[in-house]
C-alpha cells in the first residue's frame, strides 16, 4: 500500500478551501478540457522507464453522478478514487458475507 501523505507532508501548510475547490473542479472537469499547454512533452525516456506496466486492463464505469460523489469524498479524505471505490467494495462484500 502506497503512503498516504497529508497536505501538510506535501504542501507545507493546509489546502484553502479556496484550492480544494479548484482540484475538485479539475477532477471532474474531462481531460480534452484541461489546459496543459504549460506542460512540456516528454520525448526522451529514462532506459529503465517502462511503459503500461501498472495498467492491468482492469476499469469500471461509474455514472457521472456516481463518480462525481466519490471523487469529492474521495479529495475530502485525502485518498484515491480507486482506494475509496475498493474500499466501500471490500466493506460491502464483508456484510454479504456475514448475512449469508
Amino acid at each position: 500500500m502506497l503512503k498516504r501523505f497529508s497536505e501538510q507532508e506535501l504542501l507545507g501548510k493546509p489546502l484553502t478551501e479556496q484550492q480544494k475547490r479548484e482540484l475538485l473542479a479539475l477532477m471532474e472537469m474531462p481531460e480534452e478540457n484541461i489546459d496543459t499547454s504549460d506542460i512540456p512533452e516528454v520525448r526522451d525516456l529514462p532506459p529503465d522507464a517502462v511503459r503500461g506496466d501498472f495498467f492491468h486492463g482492469r476499469t469500471v464505469a461509474l455514472s457521472e453522478d456516481l463518480h462525481a460523489y466519490f471523487s469529492a469524498i474521495a479529495a475530502r479524505k485525502g485518498v484515491s478514487l480507486n482506494d475509496l471505490i475498493n474500499d466501500i467494495l471490500a466493506k460491502d462484500i464483508a456484510i454479504v458475507e456475514t448475512v449469508r
